[in-house]
Parts: C-alpha cells; structure tokens; sequence
C-alpha cells in the first residue's frame, strides 16, 4: 500500500526507484538520464498518519542520500521506544538521521552500515548535526494545504492523488493511460477556461502527461478555448468536463429562463 501525505508533491508520486549497484535505493533513470516514471498507484492512502513532510531538495538537513529521512520523523519514533540515556542501534545507518535525532535526544548511539560512503556521512552529521522545521509538525499544517474542501472533493469525485503546490497541476488519477500517468487540474475562479488549459498542458508536458483532464467550474462565453488550435488536443489528449455545481447551476439557470 503506497501512503500519501498532504504534502505529497508531483514527483514523489510520479517517480520511481530501484536498486542500484550497491543495493541502495535509488530514482530509477534511463541511459539518457531521463526520470523513470513509476507505475500506477494502487490501494487508498491511510489516513491515520504522523502529518511530516518530505525532506525538500532545498531542506538544510538534506545531504542527497537516497533513502534519507527527516530527523523529525526519527525523533517521534525515538520518543515512542527509548528515553534519555537509552543506547540506541541503528544496524543499517544509512545517511545516519536516526544516530542524529538520537544525538540531540541526548541518547547514546552505535551506527552499523556496510557502505563506508553511508558511516563516513553519519560521522560528518554526528559532528555537524542540523535539522530542518516544519510547519506541518509544528501546528501550521494549513500553511502547507493551498487545496480548497471544494477541489478536494472534486478530486475525490475522480478517484485523483492531490499534489499541492502546483499551479499547473491538481492531482493524478490513480490509474495510468498507455503507461502513463493522468493529470488533473481545476479552472481557479481567476482563470479563464483557455488560461487554465495552458497551464495544465504545461505542467503536463514537463512531467511526462499524454492524457490530461480540465475541469470547468465557470461560465465563460468569451472563451476562446477551441478557436486557438485546442480543438484538436482536446478531443484527443485533453477532456475537460464540468463540475457537479457548475451543471447543476447551469440546469437552474436555464429552467428559471424557462418559466420567467
């Protein structure tokens, strides 16, 4: 079962891994060095989940280990399963995160791992310890959701993996179309039709889309969308669709004209 967090972005879900030569895990790149997309997700994500981030490409304490996790998230498990003083083993230390939090909980750690690039990295963290904060463990988990109850419930409705954070891009469907995955964006209420369009066909393009979904939440009669050389793309790789409201709305609207 594959877990998604709020703070989920666009190429944790859509990159995949494998392992490399020496049995670490690794993004997984063609010969040219282009990503390797990851096949379609199954199963639902849990929802009773400790609510901390990725560790971002630009996170103080990232020291570009693959597997690498956040100190805060070894931190919580520290404070479930040991106390201060306790001696903590971490047998395949990897980047050295667990030695680390279990440094600054002021417990003893012993580190093992049969990569001496991995225990020469723990010993320069061990000498240098930084962590990184986060907003979503420190009680500001709004300020990392930009996603409105409405558009969740909207990709809900599709059965779609929210990615926050992108103006391009909404979601994923969770299924894949000719080995490739589906994006999904909502017309905002500052965006024309056609604006929203170009974004999504944008953001779409840069990671790998060949199928896109648009969906329409205003009226818009000047819109110009399938007289600027759409049409075809539309019919093909892009399907826009109204929300429930917007038809709904629509329907109320006509049957008013109607009886008025």
């Amino acid at each position: 079962m594959t877990e998604y967090s709020p703070t989920t972005n666009i190429d944790q879900i859509l990159q995949s891994r494998s392992r490399n030569e020496n049995g670490k895990s690794a993004y997984s790149c063609d010969e040219e060095g282009n990503v390797i997309l990851a096949e379609a997700k199954k199963g639902v994500p849990l929802s009773d989940v400790w609510n901390i981030p990725f560790l971002n490409p630009k996170a103080r304490e990232r020291v570009g280990y693959p597997t690498q996790k956040p100190i805060l998230l070894m931190e919580r498990i520290l404070h479930i399963a040991s106390n201060e003083g306790d001696v903590v083993l971490d047998p395949f230390c990897g980047s050295g995160s667990m030695l680390v939090a279990a440094q600054m909980l002021k417990r003893y750690t012993i580190g093992i791992d049969i990569s001496a690039e991995a225990v020469e990295l723990s010993q320069k963290r061990l000498e240098n310890p930084i962590k990184s904060g986060s907003a979503v463990v420190d009680g500001n988990r709004d300020a990392f959701l930009v996603k409105s109850d409405y558009e969740r419930t909207i990709l809900q409705g599709l059965d779609a993996i929210p990615v926050e954070r992108n103006s391009g891009i909404d979601g994923f469907l969770r299924i894949y179309v000719e080995d490739a995955p589906v994006a999904v964006k909502i017309q905002k209420k500052y965006e024309s039709l056609e604006d929203a369009a170009h974004k999504l066909t944008n953001a779409a393009a840069a990671k790998h889309c060949k199928y896109m979904i648009l969906v329409r939440t205003l009226a818009d009669e000047k819109n110009t969308l399938f007289s600027h050389g759409f049409h075809s793309l539309s019919n093909d790789y892009l399907l826009v669709i109204d929300s429930f409201d917007f038809i709904l709305n629509r329907w109320l609207q006509d049957r008013t004209a109607i009886h008025s």
